[in-house]
């Protein structure tokens, strides 16, 4: 094995996945279409539940956040302790702004790692 044969492997099995993630993504565009034609008929039918001999469907009720004011929200989740509302990651484009400024965040340390990087030609 030579690095040629390995790069051009590796160019084959990309341009597979490639194809494959271009098929999914249609199938994932047609489920999406059905999943509103199903959920518009339902609402309009007034139906909570169906099914067939092989597929469940029911309309289950959620609840999400929506941030209107961040600044509001970190001041209250700084009054109040309660820092589970917020998710405990960095924004790595941000940190990597801030450390190309001269900036290191306080709490913080850089992690570097090696990865391979492709490109296709052509």
């Amino acid at each position: 094995m030579n690095l040629q044969y390995l790069l051009d492997e590796y160019e084959k099995t990309q341009a597979k996945i490639d194809e494959i993630n271009s098929q999914k993504k249609a199938f994932e565009e047609d489920l999406s279409q059905l999943e509103s034609n199903i959920q518009r008929l339902m609402a309009d039918s007034g139906i909570e539940k169906a099914g067939t001999d092989t597929l469940s469907v029911w309309v289950s009720h959620e609840m999400a956040p929506k941030a209107i004011d961040w600044e509001a929200i970190f001041d209250w989740v700084e009054k109040t302790g309660n820092r589970q509302l917020i998710q405990r990651r960095i924004s790595a484009t941000a940190y990597k702004e801030l450390v190309s400024s001269g900036v290191v965040p306080a709490g913080t340390e850089q992690s570097c790692f090696d990865k391979l990087k492709f490109r296709r030609k052509g």
